[in-house]
């Protein structure tokens, strides 16, 4: 994985009550390796992560902490998709 000088993850913080990601109708993998994902809010769903419609989506060696959503999945949503989650902390 993915790590900087003092051993930690990279950090992706969200501000202004945003979303981190948001992957839509994507028929191709998508990987997110190696990051830490945080301050992610949304008065939807999927705080950190929101993923609709896309097939292929895999989490490897990521930490998700700190994140909210009014309708749920404050660290990730999913609807009509699939996942692979690895060596993955969810907080």
């Amino acid at each position: 994985g993915v790590l900087n000088a003092a051993g930690n993850r990279p950090t992706l913080a969200a501000s202004m009550g945003d979303r981190l990601f948001e992957i839509v109708d994507v028929n191709a993998p998508v990987v997110l390796e190696g990051l830490r994902l945080t301050g992610g809010e949304t008065t939807l769903f999927g705080g950190a992560l929101a993923v609709v419609n896309s097939s292929a989506v895999s989490l490897r060696q990521i930490e998700i902490q700190g994140n909210r959503a009014e309708d749920g999945g404050g660290a990730i949503s999913m609807l009509g998709s699939t996942m692979l989650i690895e060596d993955s902390d969810l907080h």
